[in-house]
């Protein structure tokens, strides 16, 4: 059975090409899909070290618009290890 429509796959396409806009040129196209998957699981972060993507400007912009917040592994683990102790 084939999963996912037409419009869905619209709907990718329109998203991928707005976090185009909003990240830096450089995003890598794989970082990009992969959080358009995050975005559809309604995970809490996205992690990434994807400089073009994690970066203040275009993760702030990012977040605002989708409501996942962006974040390198190095944030995600100081900020669990300050919530776990």
């Amino acid at each position: 059975q084939l999963a996912g429509t037409w419009d869905g796959a619209k709907r990718n396409e329109e998203i991928q090409q707005d976090l185009k806009n909003l990240a830096k040129s450089g995003a890598d196209l794989r970082d990009l899909g992969a959080y358009i998957d995050a975005l559809y699981a309604a995970t809490d972060v996205f992690v990434t070290s994807d400089k073009d993507l994690v970066g203040r400007g275009p993760s702030k912009r990012i977040a605002d618009k989708y409501g996942l917040k962006i974040a390198t592994p190095e944030r995600l683990a100081r900020e669990l290890s300050s919530d776990i102790f």
